[in-house]
């Protein structure tokens, strides 16, 4: 229970950072990237099968973001993702695997 006996809603939300870079997320979460600038982030949750191109926003704060869809994965899925940085227009040398875990 929160403050005042008000029940506390759980966020739906994991976000992954470069300096918190989450490596697994709970099945039925939504994976939010958080960025220092502008990204396309190039993201496949198939093992690079098929692949989606999605631009971050600004949020006005200094932060870019975007949210991958990952809420409904099954367990043992995993979401791999790597940038295109907007500013220089040059691709991350690292690629990202972040694994759906159960519940």
């Amino acid at each position: 229970m929160a403050r005042y006996g008000t029940p506390q809603t759980p966020s739906t939300l994991r976000i992954w950072r470069n300096n918190n870079q989450l490596s697994k997320i709970p099945q039925g979460k939504m994976l939010r990237l958080q960025l220092e600038r502008s990204a396309s982030v190039h993201w496949s949750v198939d093992g690079w099968q098929s692949a989606t191109d999605t631009p971050t926003l600004e949020t006005g704060f200094g932060l870019h973001v975007v949210d991958l869809d990952t809420s409904t994965l099954e367990a043992g899925c995993a979401v791999v993702f790597t940038f295109l940085w907007l500013d220089d227009a040059r691709w991350d040398d690292a690629k990202y695997t972040v694994q759906v875990m159960g519940k």
